[in-house]
């Protein structure tokens, strides 16, 4: 029986694109020196309160109320409210910066942990490299929260670096994962289609085979 390999599309492209806001972020802050966590907090403030209005009004708009488990509208509410502390409050979250980013590059590496062991599953070359490559990142987000740098600029510096080699990593492993699982549709599908011409060809044989035998009875 073929196990049931697949790629959520909607899950992969939100995988896809924190992996680039990673490198344009890590890329930003290291290329420009005015550029503060304080304007990143603002944008992401702004980010979650349009994102909360959407899934209000996409609750309402496509009725969601008229199925179960839909929580588009707690979802949107809950965007909003942090979205708001995060610009009253900008300052303190400011100061959990680091902390934030430590834990979505540890997001990114587990599911780059996840994309090794599915490689793996998979029989793919290669899933050994993935997961050294996520082990490593594991560490690297562990230093970033653990935080024990005594100079502020050599802490950002590493941070954003991480970031950057982070988000280029989950594209390729992501990227890899995705022409793997198609690869096994593909052959288990070929392997189906010669199992059914396998059988086919058993049965006209035996049809065959059947008839041969009847003629020769009516003979005698």
């Amino acid at each position: 029986m073929r196990n049931n390999f697949s790629l959520n599309g909607s899950k992969t492209v939100l995988v896809y694109a924190i992996a680039v806001l990673y490198v344009v972020l890590g890329l930003a802050f290291l290329c420009i020196p005015q550029l503060e966590a304080m304007h990143l907090c603002y944008l992401l403030a702004i980010c979650l309160i349009l994102l909360g209005v959407v899934r209000i009004a996409e609750y309402f708009i496509r009725e969601s109320y008229q199925n179960s488990a839909q929580y588009g509208f707690s979802v949107g509410v809950v965007a909003i409210i942090l979205g708001i502390c995060a610009i009253v409050r900008v300052e303190q979250f400011v100061s959990v910066f680091h902390i934030f980013l430590g834990i979505g590059i540890l997001l990114t590496a587990v599911i780059k942990l996840q994309h090794g062991l599915d490689l793996r599953a998979l029989q793919a070359g290669g899933y050994l490299w993935v997961l050294i490559v996520a082990v490593v990142m594991i560490l690297a987000a562990s230093v970033v929260l653990f935080d024990p740098f005594s100079d502020e600029d050599l802490k950002n510096r590493v941070t954003y670096m991480i970031m950057i080699g982070d988000g280029l990593l989950t594209v390729v492993s992501t990227t890899y994962l995705l022409i793997c699982v198609r690869r096994y549709h593909r052959n288990a599908d070929r392997a189906d289609a010669a199992a059914v011409k396998i059988v086919e060809a058993e049965v006209l044989e035996a049809g065959e085979s059947g008839t041969d035998s009847g003629e020769y009875h009516a003979k005698l």
